[in-house]
């Protein structure tokens, strides 16, 4: 077992490093790989700021308090108040004029929850919890004409649905408009917490969970859509939506099936993020942590890595089933490490960093 010494030490590395790589106005970075089409290239820098990216990268944090990150949150939280659509709605950056991207329930709810948690008044959430589907579930896209949004924003939403019929992503099948996932709405329901207007949505991830009916559209595997529901477990401890030991176990020995066939620490380190999550029992995986340590001592937390990818059903390379285009970044990597550092210690050492 590694020392509290030794712990924070790294988690004060890596916070540095995630500080170093900020951009100016707050952002971080985005990186793309397509192994198809550029397989030459690797991980290439997506070529706007990404919403998502950053809000994704600033949840991990949240529960460590250190002057370190506050710089770090300023500047991050004026950037998402800069991106929003009058503070309500989020989208990710379009790539050029011809190739829009929605406003989406995904970007939407990473970005409210983070400047929510830092004292922000965001108020949005009787508008996404109208979009609830007839499979209940929030859809990924937003196309409503938002009754519940102040006109302008509302005049807004408008105009920019009506340009994306012009849009290669809809031209070319890349993203629907009816497209929705488990991990999805897990991310949804993490900023919108439970009400009656969602106990539907609720329901829906129970069930799904426990029928391991898990499916996956943008987040490319079972790994990362459990990261998604386990995050959301260990956020809201509602009754009724816990999940049992032994739904736990047959998810645990379906992962760990799934790791064998990989080499990849970044999966390894998601599936240590899922059980810390769940305050599982460490002592039968000690490789697994041991393996998580000698990656961060490697740099790994320097790597960009899969953590969603585009449409698996509808924009995959040619001839597989495999997803065209896989997104990630060096910051995402980053603060999951540092999640993991932080979590470990809490479990070990009974507080978390900066307590």
């Amino acid at each position: 077992m590694r020392s509290l010494e030794n712990i924070d030490s790294s988690i004060n590395d890596l916070i540095s490093y995630l500080a170093d790589i900020q951009n100016e106005d707050g952002s971080f970075d985005m990186f793309y790989s397509q192994p198809y089409y550029h397989p030459e290239k690797s991980w290439m820098k997506y070529p706007a700021p990404v919403v998502y990216n950053t809000a994704q990268t600033l949840i991990p944090l949240l529960n460590i308090n250190t002057e370190s990150l506050k710089t770090v949150f300023d500047k991050a939280e004026s950037n998402l108040i800069q991106a929003s659509l009058g503070e309500k709605l989020w989208t990710f950056a379009p790539i050029s004029k011809d190739y829009i991207i929605p406003y989406d329930t995904d970007s939407t709810s990473l970005a409210s929850f983070v400047l929510s948690k830092r004292g922000h008044s965001i108020d949005n959430k009787e508008f996404l919890n109208s979009l609830i589907n007839s499979n209940n579930h929030y859809p990924f896209y937003i196309r409503t004409k938002g009754i519940q949004l102040p006109l302008l924003v509302k005049l807004k939403l408008n105009w920019h649905n009506h340009k994306m019929k012009r849009s290669r992503t809809l031209l070319n099948d890349d993203m629907r408009f009816s497209d929705y996932e488990f991990a999805s709405s897990c991310v949804n329901l993490l900023y919108l917490g439970k009400c009656a207007e969602n106990e539907k949505v609720w329901n829906q991830i129970n069930k799904e969970i426990n029928e391991f009916t898990v499916e996956q559209v943008y987040y490319i595997d079972l790994i990362r859509s459990f990261y998604m529901y386990t995050r959301l477990i260990r956020h809201w401890k509602y009754d009724g939506v816990l999940i049992s030991k032994t739904i736990a176990d047959s998810y645990f020995e379906l992962l760990r099936q799934q790791l064998e066939d990989s080499i990849d620490s970044f999966s390894q380190l998601l599936v240590l993020i899922s059980m810390l999550h769940l305050n599982r029992d460490l002592d039968c995986y000690e490789k697994l942590i041991d393996d998580c340590f000698i990656a961060i001592d490697n740099g790994k937390f320097r790597d960009s890595n899969s953590f969603f990818s585009s449409n698996k059903n509808t924009d995959c390379q040619p001839g597989t089933d495999l997803p065209n285009t896989y997104f990630g970044s060096p910051a995402i990597t980053c603060s999951l490490y540092i999640e993991f550092l932080n979590l470990y210690r809490k479990k070990m050492f009974g507080s978390y960093y900066g307590e």
